[in-house]
């Protein structure tokens, strides 16, 4: 049986196509008898709650497993002992001792000296009382700042006279370090890191990272690293596997954003510059892989789409004049040029509604933009949702205003449920399955009048609008059947 293992740097809740792609693919391998288990690299004290939201939100199957690299060495730092590092909590009892409280709110306190008036520590609750932090001082300057889980300490920061961390020490569930590693104060950057139950130094991050791959991984045929996150890559390709098949995903456009001058990304172009060092890069469209080719002269480019999750419900509705996008508020997905299509449309028909769903940096320039142009009662900016099957079936069609895409998952996802799709022409994807009028519509990218006027179109045809999406519903099931996407994958990892 092959076994897969699939590399990123975290997984967390909200996180976006990206992450749904890989689970999904993870889900689907699992079907086809092919263990596909995820390997992630960051520090995160509530790892076990949030599989239990991916799992009840159905983004993530129950026989897909994490393994994280600080779980794995904390795990075998506390096997080694058995007993409870009693001295670090002295410490806390001495400090504490004949010293003045001064509370500033319910869950932040400061601590004084009651002799000499010297300030102690600092000491803030979270919501979860048994979750906390506490700085100690030295002159008012501080020194280490200590996190508590579960009233165990699990992490401790070190500060230099600039008040920079400058060394992070990891603790195990038996309160003994088992990992330290310096962080340059200037960048941040990590430099040597220490595992210190294994009396181990290594470089840097990379360095630590590939000998944890090594330390779950055998060197088997039976073994294959997928490389979802492109800042990952680098650590799967510094191992020293002779059997293991290494692959790389690129999930995105690699061409900069809004670039016109041919420029690459610098993450994707390492992984395209080494790919006849690893057993082949998947990109997700084959436009994607002919500029690729033209461009570097590399050999072994391959296609494979993503695994599209088929609806649990889909719901034909009486049409309501809602308009729908969902997607992170971020530049590159163009929702400026969405609100301009808005104002043109509403000032034809001010019943349409438009709901953005998302979350992002670019939510305050949106919900300015909104005001500016005086379309708060049809322009509403709903947030993240984790129901995305449920909002896509209270629209009437969804519209993507993007400049920039890998593939366009949520606009393959819109169809499925078998709404019409309006999108702008860009690179990657939605020029490999719109056809318009058929199961929407392309338009040149920008023309913000061609936009509103096929939604206007479109919602004033209740006939068009519930026959161009069962076409759309169609078009993604014919073109993504689940059964040639892992064909595709199997000619490569067999």
């Amino acid at each position: 049986m092959k076994n897969v293992f699939m590399i990123v740097h975290e997984l967390d809740v909200n996180k976006g196509g990206m992450t749904t792609a890989m689970l999904e693919r993870s889900k689907e391998f699992y079907n086809s008898g092919i263990n596909a288990d995820v390997i992630t690299f960051d520090f995160k004290t509530n790892y076990n709650v949030i599989i239990d939201q991916l799992i009840k939100q159905g983004k993530m199957d129950s026989r897909t497993k994490m393994i994280n690299m600080f779980n794995f060495f904390e795990e075998k730092s506390s096997s080694i002992r058995n007993k409870t590092n009693k001295k670090i909590y002295k410490v806390f009892k001495l400090l504490f001792k004949d010293t003045i409280e001064v509370q500033e709110t319910k869950n932040i306190s400061r601590y004084f000296n009651s002799f000499t008036g010297q300030y102690i520590a600092f000491k803030k609750e979270s919501k979860n009382k048994n979750s906390y932090i506490i700085d100690t001082f030295n002159n008012n300057s501080r020194k280490e700042r200590f996190y508590f889980f579960d009233d165990k300490v699990v992490k401790k920061d070190v500060f230099n006279n600039e008040n920079k961390v400058i060394c992070e020490v990891f603790f195990d569930k038996n309160s003994f370090p088992y990992l330290s590693r310096n962080l340059s104060p200037v960048s941040g950057a990590i430099g040597s890191i220490y595992l210190l139950n294994e009396n181990k130094q290594f470089k840097n991050n990379i360095e630590l990272s590939s000998f944890f791959i090594e330390s779950i991984v055998k060197d088997s045929e039976k073994n294959v690293l997928i490389c979802d996150g492109p800042g990952s890559f680098p650590k799967m390709l510094n191992t020293s596997f002779d059997k293991v098949k290494k692959f790389a995903v690129i999930h995105v456009n690699h061409f900069k954003n809004f670039d016109e001058n041919g420029s690459v990304k610098k993450q994707e172009n390492y992984i395209i510059e080494n790919a006849d060092n690893i057993d082949g890069v998947i990109v997700l469209t084959e436009a994607q892989k002919i500029d690729i080719i033209e461009q570097y002269k590399v050999k072994n480019i391959f296609v494979i789409s993503n695994f599209i999750k088929n609806p649990d419900k889909i719901i034909d509705k009486v049409p309501n004049k809602k308009i729908g996008h969902i997607s992170r508020m971020v530049v590159t997905k163009g929702i400026n040029y969405l609100i301009e299509v808005a104002e043109q449309v509403v000032k034809v028909d001010n019943e349409v509604i438009f709901e953005i769903y998302g979350e992002g940096p670019e939510k305050e320039n949106i919900e300015k933009l909104i005001s500016d142009k005086m379309l708060n009662a049809n322009v509403k900016l709903m947030g993240y949702t984790s129901k995305t099957s449920e909002v896509i079936n209270t629209f009437d069609c969804v519209i993507s205003t993007s400049q920039y895409e890998g593939q366009g998952l949520s606009m393959i996802e819109a169809m499925l449920h078998r709404k019409p799709l309006i999108a702008f022409d860009i690179n990657y994807g939605p020029k490999d399955f719109l056809v318009n009028d058929f199961n929407g519509y392309l338009i040149e990218n920008r023309n913000i009048i061609a936009m509103s006027e096929q939604i206007l179109n479109l919602i004033q045809n209740p006939e068009k609008l519930l026959r161009l999406g069962y076409n759309a519903e169609e078009t993604i099931l014919n073109l993504y059947d689940s059964k040639k996407i892992m064909n595709k994958w199997k000619e490569i990892l067999f």
